[in-house]
């Protein structure tokens, strides 16, 4: 046996290196496949053709690409569906015989992620007689009812979208030319294969023998006799009965992964959460006519309505100049997306930018551009037209003012009716400009572009939202600019929200960032959108300069005294993030000084000293090398002068002359000829006097010096050939050492070079250090300083508004809040934009910043975590909410599942009896629930009237006191603080304040109507605050222990109950752990009452400011319409008398108003905690009357459908511990891939149903009946089938996940459940 044994592990050994070796031949993906380290290959070796280890055959093996889970009954399942002439089997691995419910998990030591399993035929009894021999031979398997063909094939049952594909097969080398088809099913009725060992170049396909073909292959084989096929014993126990403990335990897996908590691995469990809903839905359609099964329907599809994704919003606001656009476009690693103008703030338009989730690589970049409705730009021109004309009609004088309120209205105007002169604008009417087709062609419509580069996509849209009033005028060669008759058509002024896409990994946990135009936005649809995302947004970013945002106190000032107000009744301070941008801008001797940063910078500042000294020296002898250069350079031309005088002398010797050794005279004669520019002679004209006389005086020199030259060679000796040859070697010898001495000059000049390079390598290294030093001390220093301007301007709200509250108590000694703790909460980023995009490969046509080394000292990225961990909370919740709802739908249908009538019967009056008492408990349940509700609720309404209402009156009347000063000193003198006569009536034209809150006039920003509801936001804000933002809160919040408790008593009754009867207690049981749902369903239904709670009184906290300025437009209205001498005088009179008649009521009504909204707010929220509460007491209702009181009386196909509804809720465990068992970064990657292939509906992505502009730069504003385009492209279907079809039955792969049929069938493999498991 020993002997045996060892034999068997030793050609395992082998086998497993055959295996090994023809892998890749039989999966050619192999490689891809097991990179992933938890993707094995199961190779199951045949028992019908056992493998040859001399001559290896693929067809020897079933090659299986599957997982750990896969159990050896599955695999015994297919190696019978493939292998019929072999069916009593077993699995043996390494020689050792596998159990049935045995998993590949159980194998020890699994190498090279691969698993050989071979089939081998049982042993049998030895036989007692030949008749036994010959029984038992034939009683094992199921014999055909007629011969078989093994040439050829029979067909095997496919799905109606499925198609035989014919491929050709080529044979690898030496081994089998035909390799067994992978990814295919097999029914056990099949007698072969889909494709056989057909020849080389053969064509295999599945065909349905004919008589004559089996009567030509087989002729003579005798007629089988009829074998039942192979059944096993369905009583035998494959895993142990599920008891009672057991069934208590499912479901933990998804306890624990609610309890988890990581946002990754909760969207994980969304996502295998819907693909569950999916399964319970088969089934259950299955039963149309079946009341219960239509409800329970309904429940899926109202869970799965949670599973949507979760949407954070950040607002992004700042001044102009601040940088914003640079900010976010850093943030979403592109260098230019943002749409950006260069005229003025009033063109910005509300900007969104979220996460593209459409696969359609056409639409990587799209933007979806909504216009303002008709009846917004009706109102709007209005106002323009106000500020264009005079009284008179005429255009005002203001407009040549290009700052002016006239000029920005008249370029809002010609930037859209581009083909109107001013005389044609003086000469129509409103109602025929809101008559313009290309304008009524784009009112209430939107505009959909797509682009799948970033430049392109900016092109196009910068056309719709960019302003070419400035500083986009065509220029001539000289700067000045070109005359052009015909403008532009610009829609920017009719913009109401710009909504970017992209595949920014920063937005890809569900981050919609917002940027927020500026506060003087006299659009009103815009400006109504801006306030829309104001009221929603979960983060704000303020973004301003860092040389600013200390000195100006902008994180003290937030903008304004009234948005830090809002701020303080939002509740939205701890959602404030501030952003100094611009970091790069710097200087070091300021920030050195002002920071205390000389002792830091001393000792590079020694080295840069030690540095610059050395460069003095270098270019010290760097000049004294040159220098010398030239020296030489002299000389060397002097000796060459000196040689050519030397090799004349010596050519007039040997033409048998007489020499004499050359003057001095003779040579500077020479010297200086040379060195004279010919160009000077030849500038001198033939017939010029001045010439003339020039060359005579010059030619009479000449003559002067020839005749001493004769003299002096009188007087010399005549040279010999031997003097003039030693003369001419000393020249040449002198002119090389002069031209080695150059070039070592010169060798020396470019070490000195070298060495210069270096130093300022060095220098700027140093420079760049001493940067980043200044850099770091002001980024440390500014987010300490406007930490605490932060707190302090916190601590300011709260003194100013406990003092209006309560002048007597009021003790500015005693903080209101931790104010340190404030001061640290508030994230401050100090980013550099530039350096960030630099570093990151973009702007390339700049120069490198100094001071930054890398990416993450520019805090860009850890801005981008920022974004991203905002989003978390958001994810959890929705996530969590989703999670539970399926937690508790997946026990109330285990319980419904679970009674087949097949269980315990009761008699009649048994059930009689526990159905009267439960009937008493539930009403006892449901009235209990309802008293809760509405004790948690009437506590609420105590806490509003005693902390809030009683502060509207002593705050009217704070409002009514101050109204008539405040309306009088609008009048006053400029500086009185008054305003001037075209900033009151331009302010009472916009009915007091514009939409956004604040008019910007020549005398500065005024908001009539804010400053008369000032007093009374001032003396409520403490006291709506504390009970909006704490106490209402806490007491909705409590609502879920409340809940709770009454939850656990009525189950405690109801278990008590069933002890006592000895009726259902294990169902009862496992009702505890839904318990535990329903107490997240109410802690969850609390968060929503929260959340519509602080939601409503955002809306409500706004509403008087508007009411007052319903109550105060009889006055705006005579103040505008005013002409003529007098009209400032007679306009003030109207004002005030105005507020002094109104001022007791107007403010009354705003109070009640706002009273009456709050009343109605928390009406709506007891309704709706009423209405989900009654939903989980009917949850409850159905659960616990179905544990014994229900009379169960069902058809097969209900006991089926029930069946097959319990199997899912029992494989859902397997599914959720899935998620838990990943770890986080492969959950990212399984999300990512699973997002990629997501078509994303509801972003509108598909290229295929997306009205896209792709039209040219030159013709997008030139249509005058259609300005937007569209590129549709149809879908080829029947193409696209048929790639997937052959990709499918292409595979040399089976799927042994996939779930075996009840007639022992595989099913075939979908593409879909191809790219699910991959």
């Amino acid at each position: 046996m020993a002997s045996t044994a060892s034999t068997s592990r030793e050609r395992a050994s082998q086998l497993h290196q055959v295996v090994k070796a023809l892998l890749p031949i039989a999966a050619e993906d192999s490689a891809t496949v097991l990179s992933r380290h938890k993707n094995i290959y199961i190779v199951l070796e045949r028992a019908d053709r056992p493998c040859n280890l001399e001559q290896p055959d693929i067809d020897s093996f079933l090659w299986i690409k599957g997982s750990k889970k896969i159990s050896f009954a599955k695999l015994l399942e297919l190696h019978r569906a493939r292998c019929p002439d072999a069916l009593d089997v077993e699995l043996t691995v390494g020689g050792n015989t596998m159990h049935d419910q045995a998993t590949i998990a159980h194998v020890p030591d699994i190498k090279d992620q691969l698993v050989v399993v071979s089939a081998v035929k049982r042993e049998l009894a030895a036989p007692t007689s030949s008749f036994t021999n010959a029984a038992s031979s034939q009683s094992s398997v199921r014999q055909p009812l007629q011969p078989v063909n093994r040439q050829l094939h029979t067909p095997l049952k496919r799905s109606a979208d499925a198609f035989s594909v014919k491929r050709e097969v080529e044979s690898p080398g030496g081994l089998s030319p035909a390799q067994p088809v992978l990814g295919a099913a097999a029914s056990p009725r099949a007698a072969t294969p889909l494709v056989s060992n057909a020849p080389p170049g053969s064509m295999a396909t599945a065909a349905i023998p004919t008589q004559e073909h089996k009567d030509e292959a087989e002729p003579n084989l005798p007629e089988t006799q009829y074998q039942p096929r192979y059944q096993e014993n369905p009583f035998t126990t494959k895993q142990e009965d599920l008891g009672d403990a057991q069934l208590a335990m499912r479901g933990i897996p998804l306890s624990e992964l609610i309890k988890d908590g990581t946002p990754e691995r909760l969207e994980a469990g969304v996502k295998a959460g819907l693909r569950i809903l999916s399964k319970l839905e088969a089934p259950l359609k299955e039963l149309r006519d079946n009341h219960d099964a239509q409800n329970w329907l309904d429940h899926v599809a109202k869970v799965r309505e949670g599973a949507k994704r979760a949407r954070t919003v950040v607002g992004v606001v700042g001044n102009t100049g601040a940088g914003k656009s640079s900010v976010i476009n850093a943030m979403l690693d592109e260098e230019r997306l943002v749409p950006t103008n260069c005229m003025r703030a009033c063109t910005a338009v509300v900007t969104e930018l979220s996460f593209n989730y459409s696969n359609n690589p056409a639409t990587k970049y799209r933007a979806e551009i909504e216009f303002i409705q008709p009846e917004d730009w009706q109102k709007e021109l209005k106002i323009l037209f106000q500020e264009i004309f005079d009284e008179g009609g005429g255009f005002s004088k203001e407009i040549s003012n290009p700052d002016s309120d006239a000029a920005i209205a008249y370029a809002k105007v010609r930037a859209v009716y581009n083909t109107y002169t001013r005389e044609m604008l003086a000469n129509t009417s409103i109602e025929s400009l809101m008559g313009n087709k290309r304008v009524s062609n784009l009112l209430g419509t939107s505009k959909k572009i797509a682009a799948r580069e970033p430049g392109a996509f900016y092109k196009q849209l910068q056309q719709w939202v960019d302003s070419k009033e400035k500083g986009s005028e065509k220029l001539d060669k000289n700067g000045n600019q070109i005359a052009s008759k015909l403008r532009d058509f610009e829609a920017w002024p009719l913009i109401k929200v710009v909504k970017i896409f992209c595949k920014s990994p920063a937005l890809s946990t569900g981050a919609c960032i917002v940027d927020l135009p500026g506060v003087h936005d006299s659009n009103a649809a815009r400006a109504a959108v801006a306030e829309s995302y104001m009221k929603c947004c979960t983060g704000l970013w303020i973004v301003a300069p860092i040389t600013r945002a200390v000195d100006d106190k902008a994180a003290k000032h937030l903008l304004g005294e009234s948005f830090k107000r809002q701020l303080k009744y939002d509740g939205t301070y701890s959602a404030v993030t501030f952003i100094c941008s611009k970091t790069d801008d710097i200087s070091r001797m300021e920030a050195a000084d002002s920071l205390g940063l000389n002792d830091q910078l001393a000792e590079l500042d020694e080295k840069a000293n030690e540095l610059e000294k050395k460069r003095r020296e270098l270019k010290k002898a760097k000049e004294t090398a040159k220098g010398k250069q030239k020296d030489l350079d002299v000389s060397i031309e002097q000796i060459e002068d000196d040689i050519d005088i030397w090799e004349k002398l010596s050519e007039d010797l040997d033409s048998g002359k007489t020499v004499y050794a050359p003057s001095n005279s003779a040579k500077k004669r020479k010297s200086a000829r040379s060195s004279q520019p010919p160009s000077k002679r030849r500038r001198r004209t033939v017939d010029s006097d001045d010439d003339a006389d020039y060359d005579d005086a010059a030619s009479e020199r000449e003559s002067e010096q020839e005749q001493e030259d004769g003299i002096h060679e009188a007087r010399a000796e005549a040279l010999t050939e031997a003097h003039v040859v030693a003369k001419l070697e000393e020249l040449r010898q002198l002119k090389r050492e002069a031209r080695r001495e150059k070039r070592s000059l010169g060798d020396s000049l470019e070490e000195i070079q070298n060495l210069v390079d270096s130093v300022n390598v060095d220098l700027a290294d140093i420079n760049a250090k001493k940067d980043a030093i200044c850099i770091a001390g002001r980024n440390d220093y500014s987010r300490g300083a406007i930490q605490q301007d932060f707190a302090a301007g916190v601590r300011e709200l709260d003194m100013e508004t406990a003092e209006e509250e309560d002048p007597d108590n009021f003790d500015p000694e005693t903080d209101i809040r931790d104010y340190e703790k404030v001061a640290a909460s508030l994230p401050v980023y100090c980013v550099s934009s530039r350096a960030y995009q630099k570093l990151s490969g973009r702007l390339r046509r700049d120069h490198d910043v100094p001071g930054f080394t890398g990416i993450k000292e520019t805090e860009i990225p850890a801005l981008q975590s920022h974004c991203r961990k905002l989003t978390e909370a958001g994810r959890q919740a929705t996530c969590s909410r989703f999670l539970n709802n399926i937690k508790q739908l997946l026990t109330s249908l285990q319980l419904w599942a679970g009674d087949d009538g097949t269980g315990t019967k009761l008699s009649a009056a048994q059930r009689d009896s526990e159905k009267a008492w439960l009937a008493r408990k539930l009403k006892d349940l449901e009235k209990a629930l309802d008293n809760t509700v509405k004790e948690t609720l009437d506590d609420g309404m105590e806490t509003l009237k005693e902390q809030l209402f009683n502060k509207f009156g002593p705050a009217v009347q704070a409002a009514t006191d101050e109204a008539l000063p405040k309306a009088r000193s609008w009048g006053n003198r400029k500086d009185e603080g008054g305003l001037l006569w075209a900033t009151y009536k331009a302010t009472t034209r916009r009915k007091g304040t514009s939409p956004i809150g604040v008019f910007q006039g020549a005398s500065g920003a005024r908001d009539f109507n804010g400053e008369l509801t000032e007093p009374m936001y001032k003396m409520l804000a403490s006291a709506w605050e504390r009970c909006f933002q704490r106490q209402l809160p806490t007491i909705l919040r409590s609502l879920r222990k409340s809940a709770s408790t009454v939850l656990h008593q009525f189950h405690a009754e109801a278990e008590r109950r069933a002890k006592e009867r000895g009726l259902g207690l294990p169902r009862i049981t496992m009702l505890a752990g839904q318990l535990e749902a329903y107490t997240a369903i109410f802690q969850d239904l609390c968060e929503t009452a929260v959340t519509l709670l602080n939601d409503g009184q955002k809306d409500i906290n706004r509403e008087f400011t508007p009411i007052i300025m319903a109550a105060m437009e009889p006055a705006y209205t005579m103040c505008s319409e005013e002409r003529g001498t007098g009209s400032f005088a007679r306009m003030k009179g109207h004002m005030t008398s105005h507020v002094q008649r109104c001022q007791e009521v107007m403010f009354k009504n705003a109070s009640e108003e706002v009273r009456a909204r709050l009343l109605q707010l928390c009406k709506t929220i007891r309704e709706h905690l009423l209405e989900k509460s009654d939903q989980v007491f009917v949850s409850m209702s159905r659960d616990y009357m179905g544990v014994n009181t229900a009379e169960v009386k069902l058809t097969r196909e209900e006991r089926l459908t029930r069946r097959s509804v319990d199997e899912v809720v029992l494989s859902a465990d397997n599914d959720f511990r899935d998620v838990l068992e990943r770890d986080i970064e492969e959950l990212r990657a399984m999300g990512a891939r699973e997002d990629a292939d997501d078509t994303a509906h509801d972003a509108g992505g598909d290229e295929d149903t997306m009205d896209v502009d792709n039209d040219n730069d030159e013709n997008v504003f030139t249509d005058e009946h259609d300005i937007a385009g569209s590129a549709d492209t149809p879908r080829t279907g029947d193409a696209a089938e048929v790639s997937v079809a052959a990709d499918v039955d292409g595979r040399h792969e089976v799927r042994a996940e996939q779930e075996v049929g009840t007639d022992g069938a595989m099913a075939a493999p979908t593409p879909a459940a191809d790219t699910a498991e991959e």
